[in-house]
Parts: structure tokens; C-alpha cells; sequence
């Protein structure tokens, strides 16, 4: 009797499905099939007390498409569907205040994210020189969009000190016959 109630409070039967052990394996460095998850967007930063950025920090979830690949002799159906974050990709703006500066020129890294991921750019001509007018994201936009992504790893220290790893996103290619994951999409 006092078996059976215990069995209702702490839930009953459990089990061990070896076809469901996943190994925990860090996502190793190379380049991925991935989508755009999330997005998370910093804006108004002073960065360096003299420019003005909005941050975009992506989270990306790898595709099945990974599948096919080896990566460091781990074959990638293990990575499917795990997430990596981005480096954060700066976007600097044409400063209000007198006491900051433009950096137009620190832009390629987020024009080049742009693109990849198929976000139009225009061109415009300003003083004579070929611009490129960077929008901002939407989030929302973005979401479930293919790219192909370069994971690096990165070492940082904790708050004990000790070194940890992560991967990184740190390049983020078009995936030209890639298509939007809609999985995840709210509509």
C-alpha cells in the first residue's frame, strides 16, 4: 500500500531507450547547414566611447541536411538540431550626438550577414562613392531562414576562472538552394 502511493507521487515506471541516447557532443568546427531560430537585437550601444552600433546576436539551429556530412570524424546527424550562437554582427549608425562618430567603414561584417541571408541592400550614391544602405532587421523577417554557417570555437573563462569552449558562429554564408523552416513559425 505504501509502495503504491509512493508510485502515484513520484511518477511510476521508468525507462532506458537505447535508440534515444543522444551523446553530448560539442558541435565541432566546420561549416553547417543551419537556420535562423531566434534574434536578439542590442540598440543604442556605445561601442569603444565613440560609435554608435545595434548588436544582432542570431541563434541558429542545424539542419537535418548535416546529416550527409562528417564532421572531425563524427558523423553529423549528431549536430541536427542543435543550436549555435552567432558572434555579435554590429550595425553602426550615423550618430545623433556631437560627441560620437559614424563608422560606416566597420559595416561588413553586418552587410555581409545581410546578404547571406537574402536581405536586399540598396545601393545609393553619396558624395560621389557607391554606399550601401543597411536596414535593420525585423526578427520576425528573418526566422527560419537558410544560411550556411562557420563554426570556430571559442575559449572564455567562467566565473570561477576556468577555461570553457563554446561554439561560435563566426561567418554566415547563402545557402543557395537552402528553403525557410517554417516548423517553428507562429503562423
Amino acid at each position: 500500500m505504501v509502495n503504491d502511493i509512493l508510485d502515484d507521487m513520484v511518477g511510476g515506471e521508468s525507462f532506458y531507450d537505447p535508440t534515444e541516447d543522444k551523446p553530448n557532443v560539442m558541435v565541432q568546427e566546420g561549416e553547417y547547414y543551419a537556420h535562423v531560430k531566434d534574434v536578439t537585437v542590442k540598440e543604442d550601444v556605445v561601442i569603444r566611447g565613440k560609435y554608435l552600433a545595434d548588436i544582432y546576436n542570431i541563434i541558429f539551429n542545424l539542419s537535418a541536411e548535416n546529416s550527409e556530412k562528417e564532421f572531425n570524424g563524427i558523423g553529423g546527424s549528431t549536430f541536427v538540431n542543435k543550436e549555435v550562437r552567432s558572434k555579435g554582427f554590429f550595425r553602426f549608425k550615423t550618430p545623433d550626438s556631437k560627441n560620437l562618430e559614424p563608422n560606416a567603414g566597420g559595416n561588413g561584417g553586418y552587410k555581409a550577414m545581410v546578404e547571406a541571408l537574402g536581405v536586399k541592400i540598396a545601393e545609393k550614391e553619396v558624395d560621389g562613392k557607391t554606399m550601401y544602405a543597411l536596414p535593420s532587421i525585423n526578427p520576425a523577417d528573418v526566422e527560419g531562414l537558410p544560411a550556411i554557417i562557420k563554426v570556430a570555437h571559442e575559449t572564455w573563462k567562467n566565473r570561477d576562472g576556468e577555461d570553457m569552449t563554446s561554439p561560435k558562429a563566426v561567418g554566415i554564408y547563402k545557402w543557395a538552394n537552402g528553403k525557410r523552416d517554417e516548423s517553428d513559425l507562429p503562423f
